[in-house]
Parts: C-alpha cells; sequence; structure tokens
C-alpha cells in the first residue's frame, strides 16, 4: 500500500514538474519573441514619448481617517496587491463609500487606461477589466490616459512596457531612495515603439494569443497541483 500511494504521488509530482518546465520554456519563448518584434518595430517606425501620446495621471489615497467601506459597494479602490497578470484580481477588492469617493472621484481608471505601479514595487503594468471602469485607484500607481483612441491602441504600450526593455526603462527612471519611486514626470519621458495604428493592433493580436496560450499552460500547472494535494488527501484519508 505504501508503494502504491509513492507511486501515485511520484506520478503526480513528474506531472507538476513537466507543466512547470513547459511554462518556463514559454514564458522564455514569449520574452524573446515579444523583445525582437518590439526592436524591429523601433528600428522602423521610429519611437515616440509616453508623454505625447497620453497623459500621465496619478491615482489617490483615502482621505486622513476614511476607512474602506465594510460591504461592497459601486465603488471599487484598486490597490497595488490587486493588480495580477496584466489586469486586476478581484478576489480581494476594497471598496469605499459613495461620501468618500465624492472627496476622490477625479482620481479613477477605466479600461482604456494603461496602470502602472509607481511606488514601493514599481513597473507592474496593466489594464482594469471592463467591470471595473470608473473604480478609484491607489496613490501608489499612475494611469496613461491615451490622447488618441483611434492612433494609440493601450495593449500595444501594455506590452512594450511589460517587456524586458520596457521593464528595464521603467526600473531605469526609478528613483531608489527610502522607497522606490517612479516619478509621473519621468514616466512620462520614456519612449516606446511607434508603429501605425494597424500595425499596433497585428501585434496585439499576436501578443494576445501567445499569451492565452501561457494562461492555459499557467492553469494546467495549478490544476496539476491542486490534483495531487486531493489525491494525497483521499490516500491518507
Amino acid at each position: 500500500e505504501q508503494r502504491r500511494i509513492a507511486e501515485l504521488l511520484w506520478a503526480a509530482d513528474d506531472v507538476i514538474v513537466q507543466w512547470e518546465k513547459t511554462f518556463e520554456k514559454a514564458s522564455i519563448y514569449f520574452d524573446a519573441f515579444t523583445e525582437n518584434i518590439f526592436q524591429k518595430l523601433d528600428k522602423q517606425f521610429g519611437s515616440i514619448a509616453i508623454g505625447e501620446i497620453a497623459s500621465v495621471k496619478g491615482g489617490k489615497r483615502l482621505p486622513k481617517g476614511e476607512p474602506y467601506s465594510s460591504t461592497a459597494t459601486e465603488h471599487p479602490y484598486i490597490r497595488i496587491v490587486d493588480f495580477a497578470n496584466k489586469t486586476v484580481n478581484e478576489t480581494d477588492l476594497k471598496y469605499i463609500s459613495h461620501d468618500v469617493h465624492k472627496l476622490i472621484k477625479r482620481y479613477i481608471i477605466t479600461s482604456k487606461d494603461v496602470y502602472v505601479s509607481i511606488a514601493g514595487t514599481t513597473g507592474i503594468v496593466g489594464i482594469i477589466p471592463s467591470s471595473l471602469d470608473g473604480a478609484n485607484l491607489t496613490e501608489n500607481a499612475a494611469r496613461l490616459v491615451i490622447k488618441k483612441q483611434a492612433a494609440h491602441h493601450n495593449r500595444f504600450i501594455m506590452y512594450y512596457l511589460s517587456s524586458r526593455k520596457g521593464q528595464w526603462e521603467l526600473q531605469r527612471q526609478t528613483m531608489t531612495t527610502t522607497q522606490p519611486k517612479l516619478a509621473i514626470t519621468r514616466l512620462a519621458k520614456i519612449k516606446i515603439p511607434n508603429p501605425n495604428y494597424d500595425e499596433q493592433i497585428e501585434v496585439v493580436k499576436i501578443l494576445d494569443e501567445l499569451s492565452k496560450k501561457l494562461t492555459t499552460i499557467n492553469e494546467r500547472k495549478d490544476e496539476s497541483s491542486s490534483l495531487k494535494k486531493g489525491m494525497l488527501n483521499n490516500l491518507l484519508g
């Protein structure tokens, strides 16, 4: 019986390791492929500063003495810890009351913007889901409000800033003191490739498809880990 249990667990471990290796290799491929695309676009079309194509606006901390709402309201408050996988993890969102929202209502974010963390952990980049349109944004993040939606695609900007070169630029502009800080003015100076809009859409389509495959692989890895835990509980129960 011990041997049977051990063999089952070894088999489960092997599946998990294989998915982990697959995810690691796929991630390396994705990073290299993305880097190559943006290098070619930069050489072919040149670059442009973020501040020329988007308004860079900060979030806002809660007014002093004002707590989060004890219940869910129509005003989510997005924090750095909610940023995940280029979107927002909604499992532990905080909310604020309507009265608090009125005090900081100018500091919201929409699904057309791009968020960038600018304090503490800098350089986390993504786009919020449409279900959170109009949510309040933490003071530790900035949002890029694109000036001409028909000329610059938010997902193109997101993918560039998430790339190795984009991350290097974000960290290069980060001031390291007691707490790392990426000033809005420095963020606006970062340059990104500037292809035409149709070219941006094609790049986004390719990277979206590759991202979906990465997500699927990661989900399979997590499912395998959960399956092993369930199997272990059943075998020892």
